[in-house]
């Protein structure tokens, strides 16, 4: 069995699978461990997964689809997980899902995700109900009452993505009777999880000839000096790739121009606060521009797990720090 300072987390998994209600893993725990085995550890990892383990063929399949520790194989990676997904385990069967949308070891099949999602969702992984919970929404007709039925499941067991939807559905009455007390109620308990940067009381407006207001369910946030533009729900979702996840941010400051500062001394941290320790450091910004209009500078970064994440941005003296949820 693997070294007892990861056995805690191993046993996790083995209980069940890894969602709030029912595990106290955080969404980031299979990925960290599996990064973090040796040599032994994987060989008894394969041992227990021959045997039929599907704790252990989840696990061995997310290394060797990320490939850390081990040289990566997406086709086995996604064997494995597959595996442990006819085992009825449920966060292989959403990880199987998300392999399937992605195209990542099996061949890209979104009809064949959404079969994989639904049995996750049935077997009680928020995250694959807050999935079926969109696709209802989604739809040319959204199906409102399944939709809310699904959000509601997921948001109960602790998923923030799920609690912010369900925040906005009442706030907006989209489907549902409008009910600020049960909005501010769904908001409220995502932000226990996670105190993502909210809008500005008064909110903040770019200068001219920045652009003066964002779409529904953004806003501008920073000074003059360092601005950038953020969700009202302060989730960032859907970057999942095989090394973490990927996101990109346009960082406005007053006066910046792009042609007489290409790579502009711009510095961008990021502290994960809660579940672990984990940081990343960004020193290679590039600029974006609109022609004769603006100009921006922008990061492109690994996040290495899920979670909520103090992100800060320095360029010549002045910072501008916010918080988000990267879903898992």
């Amino acid at each position: 069995m693997i070294a007892f300072v990861r056995f805690s987390i191993y046993l996790c998994l083995l209980a069940a699978s890894c969602v709030p209600a029912n595990c106290e893993c955080d969404y980031g725990a299979v990925a960290k461990l599996a990064q973090s085995l040796n040599a032994t550890d994987i060989a008894e990892l394969t041992k227990d997964a021959k045997n039929g383990n599907a704790a252990a063929q989840y696990m061995l399949g997310t290394a060797l689809s990320r490939g850390q520790p081990i040289p990566q194989n997406e086709s086995a990676g996604a064997y494995w997980i597959e595996q442990a997904a006819k085992s009825g385990y449920a966060s292989a069967e959403f990880l199987l899902g998300a392999l399937y949308e992605k195209g990542m070891g099996v061949k890209e099949d979104r009809n064949q995700a959404f079969v994989w999602y639904r049995k996750a969702a049935e077997g009680g992984d928020c995250r694959g109900q807050d999935v079926i919970g969109h696709d209802y929404l989604d739809r040319k007709e959204p199906d409102y009452e399944k939709a809310l039925e699904w959000l509601q499941r997921s948001a109960e067991q602790g998923f923030r993505q799920a609690q912010t939807d369900l925040g906005s559905l009442y706030e907006n009455g989209d489907g549902v009777p409008r009910n600020d007390q049960l909005a501010a109620q769904w908001y409220q308990k995502a932000q226990e999880r996670c105190q993502t940067t909210l809008p500005p009381d008064p909110p903040f407006t770019p200068p001219f000839p920045y652009q003066q207001n964002l779409s529904k369910g953004s806003f501008w946030y920073g000074t003059e000096k360092l601005w950038t533009g953020l969700h009202v729900a302060g989730t960032w979702g859907g970057l999942q790739n095989n090394k973490g996840y990927r996101e990109k941010v346009f960082w406005f400051r007053q006066g910046y121009d792009a042609r007489t500062e290409p790579k502009p001394a711009l510095t961008v941290t990021g502290r994960r606060l809660d579940g672990d320790t984990a940081t990343f450091t960004v020193l290679d910004a590039t600029n974006a521009y609109s022609p004769g209009s603006w100009s921006a500078m922008l990061t492109a970064f690994e996040i290495p797990t899920a979670g909520c994440w103090e992100l800060r941005g320095d360029y010549h003296g002045d910072s501008l720090s916010f918080i988000v949820w990267v879903e898992p």
